[in-house]
């Protein structure tokens, strides 16, 4: 189960990293006729490149599984710490309603 403090640090490093939107790039680099991975740009800017999958395990597939992930996790991530944020905000209400009807009980 994620602490407040864990959530605290995930939004933090969400913050601190390049803006998005990233999006998954080409895999133009070629050694010896075979790609080796695959490109996350910035914005769909191929000279933005955030980052590669060159040592990702696998074949072009893995890399491009990878790519895709962390493309949309720039997007992904701040959405699921938003969703997380409305259930615990839920829950709170839930937790005082409880204590309230406790308390009239």
């Amino acid at each position: 189960m994620l602490s407040k403090i864990n959530i605290r640090e995930i939004i933090a490093r969400c913050e601190s990293a390049t803006k998005g939107p990233w999006t998954q790039g080409g895999s133009g680099r070629c050694i010896n006729g075979f790609e080796l991975f695959e490109e996350v740009h910035l914005n769909g800017d191929e000279e933005a490149m955030v980052c590669d999958t060159h040592s990702t395990v696998g074949g072009i597939e893995a890399h491009k599984k990878t790519a895709c992930f962390i493309a949309h996790s720039r997007q992904d991530i701040p959405e699921l710490l938003e969703h997380i944020k409305n259930q615990d905000a839920i829950i709170d209400q839930l937790r005082e309603r409880l204590e309230r009807a406790k308390r009239q009980g």
